[in-house]
C-alpha cells in the first residue's frame, strides 16, 4: 500500500471530527452564510462516503496505469461555491504523491480546507502542501471558475500544462407524467441542495405534456421550507419575483421557489426553469446544442444523485488523474 493510501483513514477520521464539531461549522457559516451547517454536513458526509472510503480509493487509483509516472508539482485554483468542492482535485494530486501541491483557496471556502490541510501536512511527509495567494512555478495547473475567469485562465496558462473548467449547470428530464412523490422529492434535492449553487445543481427540468408542474411547488413547500429563513437566498427570490411581476412574465411560485417556463439553461438562484416537450428528440437536440454548458443530464433513475459524485466522476469530462500523469 502506498504512503498516501495509508493516511486515508486518518484523513477520514479528522474530517468526520470536523463534520461533528458544530462550533467549527458555525464559524464556517459566519464566514460564508451560504454554507449553512446542514448543507456543510451533507457536503462533508458525501466526501467521507465517496472520496475517503479506503476500498473505493484503492479501486479508483488501481484503475489507472501509472507505474511509469514521475510526480510533478501542481497548483490548484479552487472554486468556492460548495463547501470543500476542491477536494477531489486535491485528493487526486495527493494520491499520486505529488511533491508540491499549491492551493489557491477561494475566499468563500477557506476555513474548513485550512483546518483539514494543516492536519494532512502534519501526518505525511511526501507532499508539501502550500496554501498560496499567488500561483508560483509549477509543472501543472488545475483551475475552476466562471466563464470570465475561464477566458482569463486560457490566456495566461499554457494549454498543455493546464486543466481548466468553466461555468456549467445541470438539467433533469421527467419522462413519466405521473411521476411519484418520492422521485419528485429526490429531484428537489438536485435543485435545492447548496441553494442550487453547484455545477451539478439542476437549473432546468424538461417535463412531458400532461405533467402537473405545480406538484413540484407543493412538495417543495414541505421539504425545503427552511429556505424561507435564509436571508441571502430570499433576497434573490424577492428580486427575481419582483422582476417577473413588473415585466408581467408568467410564472408560478410559493414563498421561496419560482417556476418559470423558459428555453434558457441557466436559471437565477431561487428559480427553476422548465420546458414542456412532446418528443424526447427535442430534449436530445437541446442537450446537443448546449453540451459545453451542461454538467449532468439526470433522468428519473438518477434523481437525488447529483450531489453525490463518485471518485471516477470527471467534472466537465476532464479526467484529473489522466491530466496529472501525462508527461
Amino acid at each position: 500500500m502506498s504512503q498516501s493510501l495509508k493516511t486515508i483513514p486518518l484523513i477520514a477520521q479528522r474530517l468526520s471530527e470536523i463534520a461533528q464539531d458544530d462550533d467549527i461549522l458555525l464559524q464556517n457559516f459566519y464566514h460564508n452564510n451560504w454554507f449553512t451547517i446542514e448543507f456543510t454536513k451533507i457536503a462533508l458526509q458525501n466526501i467521507l462516503d465517496n472520496f475517503l472510503d479506503l476500498e473505493k480509493v484503492q479501486a479508483y487509483i488501481q484503475s489507472y496505469s501509472i507505474s511509469n509516472y514521475t510526480p510533478k508539482s501542481i497548483a490548484i485554483i479552487c472554486a468556492g461555491n460548495i463547501p470543500m468542492v476542491f477536494f477531489h482535485d486535491f485528493l487526486c494530486a495527493y494520491l499520486l504523491e505529488t511533491p508540491i501541491i499549491q492551493l489557491k483557496l477561494s475566499k468563500k471556502d477557506a476555513l474548513l480546507p485550512k483546518i483539514l490541510l494543516e492536519y494532512i501536512q502534519e501526518i505525511q511527509d511526501f507532499s508539501k502542501i502550500q496554501i498560496i495567494d499567488r500561483v508560483g512555478e509549477v509543472d501543472k495547473i488545475i483551475a475552476t471558475g466562471t466563464n470570465s475567469t475561464y477566458d482569463y485562465f486560457q490566456k495566461y496558462f499554457p494549454p498543455k500544462k493546464s486543466l481548466l473548467r468553466n461555468n456549467r449547470t445541470s438539467i433533469a428530464i421527467i419522462e413519466n407524467k405521473d411521476l411519484n412523490e418520492e422521485k419528485i422529492n429526490l429531484l428537489l434535492d438536485d435543485v435545492h441542495l447548496f441553494f442550487g449553487l453547484g455545477c451539478r445543481s439542476v437549473s432546468k427540468v424538461f417535463i412531458p405534456e400532461g405533467f402537473d408542474i405545480t406538484r413540484i411547488l407543493s412538495l417543495a413547500e414541505s421539504k425545503y421550507a427552511a429556505l424561507f429563513q435564509h436571508q441571502s437566498y430570499m433576497n434573490n427570490y424577492d428580486y427575481q419575483r419582483t422582476l417577473l411581476i413588473l415585466n408581467n412574465t408568467p410564472h408560478l411560485s410559493n414563498d421561496f421557489m419560482i417556476l418559470q417556463e423558459n428555453e434558457n439553461l441557466f436559471s437565477p438562484i431561487s428559480v427553476l426553469y422548465y420546458q414542456v416537450y412532446q418528443n424526447i428528440d427535442e430534449v436530445n437536440e437541446f442537450i446537443k446544442n448546449h453540451s459545453r454548458d451542461i454538467q449532468l443530464v439526470l433522468k428519473e433513475l438518477d434523481f437525488g444523485s447529483s450531489q453525490k459524485p463518485n471518485l471516477d466522476f470527471c467534472a466537465d469530462n476532464l479526467d484529473t488523474i489522466n491530466f496529472l500523469t501525462q508527461q
